[in-house]
C-alpha cells in the first residue's frame, strides 16, 4: 500500500538476522552474528553498555539525544515512527518507532531502539516476536584473531572480528596432563585477554597452562589391614 514505501517493512528478530536457529543465543549483549543486511553491511549492535552500542554512538554523534526524537527523524538520519506489528495488526504507527540490533537480552528478548517525540532509548529490550522495522550500518575492517594453543589444541584456530567489536565468546583449548590458565598476548608473560577485549588489529593470543597436580593414595601396609 502507499505506506509501504515510507515505512518499510516490519521483521520479527528471527526474520532480520535471518535466521530460524536463534534458540541457542540467549545471552544478554550476545551478538547474532547474520542479518538480512547486504554484504559489507550488518545490524547494529544493541548492548546496554554505551560504549558497544551503535545506537548510542549516533545519539551520542548529533549532540547526545535523549529527550526528543526529532533529530533523528531529520535529515540525514531520516527515522521513521513506523510503529509496531503484532499479531498481524499494526501499532503505534505515528507515535513510537522501533529498530532492531543483532543483540540478544534473553531466549526470548532482543535490543533494540525506541523512539518517540518525548524520549529516545538506544538499548530497550522486548519479545523477539514482535514486528519492527531496521537499519544497517557499514561493518568495518574486518581482522583476524589467531588462537595459539602453545603446544595443545583448539578448535576454531582462528576467528574474525569487525573492528572496534570485543572479541565475544573465547575458545577453550586442552593439552593433556596441563590446566588451561587464559589466554595471553604473548608465548610467555603478556596480559591476559577477556570476552570484552576489543579488536583493533590482525593477532594472535597464545595458551598459557600449568601443570596438573596429582594426588597419591598412601598404599601402606597399615592402610590395607
Amino acid at each position: 500500500n502507499n505506506e509501504h514505501g515510507h515505512i518499510g517493512n516490519y521483521y520479527n528478530w528471527s526474520a532480520v538476522v535471518a535466521s530460524n536457529n536463534t534458540a541457542s543465543f540467549t545471552t544478554n549483549g550476545a551478538d547474532y552474528p547474520d542479518s538480512i543486511c547486504p554484504k559489507g553491511w550488518r545490524l547494529p549492535h544493541g548492548d546496554s553498555s554505551s560504549s558497544g552500542n551503535d545506537f548510542q554512538t549516533l545519539i551520542t554523534a548529533y549532540g547526545n539525544i535523549t529527550n526528543s526524537d526529532q533529530t533523528l527523524l531529520s535529515t540525514p538520519l531520516f527515522f521513521v515512527r513506523a510503529g509496531d506489528v503484532w499479531s498481524g495488526a499494526l501499532y503505534n504507527a505515528a507515535y513510537y518507532g522501533y529498530y532492531w540490533s543483532s543483540t540478544v537480552y534473553s531466549s526470548n528478548g532482543a535490543h533494540y531502539l525506541l523512539f518517540a517525540s518525548s524520549f529516545v532509548y538506544p538499548s530497550y529490550y522486548y519479545y523477539r516476536y514482535y514486528g519492527y522495522s531496521a537499519r544497517c550500518v557499514a561493518r568495518g575492517p574486518m581482522y583476524t584473531i589467531t588462537w595459539d594453543a602453545n603446544g595443545g589444541a583448539v578448535d576454531p584456530a582462528t576467528t574474525t572480528k569487525e573492528s572496534g567489536s570485543a572479541i565475544g565468546t573465547l575458545p577453550t583449548p586442552t593439552l593433556s596432563g596441563y590446566n588451561f590458565l587464559g589466554w595471553f598476548t604473548e608465548a610467555s608473560g603478556g596480559t591476559e585477554i577477556t570476552d570484552t577485549t576489543t579488536v583493533t588489529a590482525n593477532v594472535t593470543y597464545y595458551a598459557h597452562w600449568e601443570l596438573a597436580k596429582i594426588y597419591m593414595q598412601d598404599f601402606t601396609l597399615a592402610n590395607c589391614q
